[in-house]
């Protein structure tokens, strides 16, 4: 009896040709066990992947969150300061206008803006607390 796991592939191929039904099931069974070991492992790779997906973007997606919430806080905060207060506020950080240009600007002196922005700045480190506070300078 002849052992047709020994054989190459190439060998096999050739018996294939002439029919022999012994080499067909050899070359299936090695196939077949192949075919699994790859299907193992892309599945493997596959469940790593949307488990390390699934990680990241709860951690991401809870931040952003968060992130999200803390900015509208601080809007809510700012948009309740008074009108002329809040302008120069918003023109301090949100545009990046020094004090003379928002003087300039609105026309008042830079000792009033800078009195201004200062006032705002107490009003929210209240109002916020200090860790908001020091987030908002970091993000305005």
């Amino acid at each position: 009896m002849t052992i047709y796991s020994q054989y190459a592939d190439a060998e096999l191929a050739d018996l294939l040709k002439s029919g022999d039904r012994l080499a067909y099931e050899e070359i299936y069974v090695r196939n077949h066990l192949l075919n699994q070991i790859a299907r193992k492992d892309i599945q493997g790779r596959y469940i790593a992947s949307i488990k390390s997906f699934a990680e990241e973007n709860t951690v991401i997606t809870d931040h952003r969150v968060r992130e999200n919430q803390l900015k509208e806080l601080i809007d809510r905060e700012i948009a309740a300061l008074p009108p002329r207060t809040r302008e120069v506020f918003e023109l301090s950080r949100k545009q990046h206008l020094t004090y003379r240009e928002i003087a300039e600007q609105l026309g008042t002196s830079e000792e009033t803006v800078k009195k201004q922005v200062s006032g705002a700045l107490k009003i929210l480190r209240v109002k916020l607390g200090i860790l908001v506070y020091v987030l908002m300078l970091i993000n305005y």
